[in-house]
């Protein structure tokens, strides 16, 4: 009969860490699904030309990619539009919305889902 030989040394291995890990990793798969969607992933890449500094990207249509990519459908499938909401304290006007928007089609010319813009 072996015995076990015990130490005094504290364990290594953490519950915050194992879940960082673990949300590391569910980081990067997101990543890899959303870049194998071209369409998303180049206007998540673009849009920051724009220069806003408070903005996302709504997150309709990285879902809609994931649940694509899991089911095996074809990425877009279900995807209508894409939502980008911003602020800018320094100009809450309509006409800033619309130069946004501008912007936005001068980007995206032939960009295969409408964009909606929201400040």
């Amino acid at each position: 009969m072996q015995k076990s030989v015990r130490t005094n040394k504290p364990k290594t291995i953490k519950k915050d860490v194992i879940q960082i890990h673990v949300l590391n990793h569910q980081v990067e798969k997101l990543a890899q699904i959303v870049r194998k969607h071209k369409a998303i992933y180049e206007f998540l890449d673009r849009v920051q030309e724009l220069k806003i500094n408070n903005y996302y990207v709504g997150a309709g249509c990285i879902t809609q990619t994931t649940w694509n990519y899991l089911s095996d459908l074809p990425l877009d499938h279900g995807i209508k539009d894409v939502d980008l909401v911003y602020f800018d304290d320094s100009d809450l006007s309509e006409e800033k919305e619309d130069q946004v928007k501008s912007q936005l089609e001068r980007m995206f010319p032939n960009y295969p889902f409408k964009i909606d813009v929201r400040e």
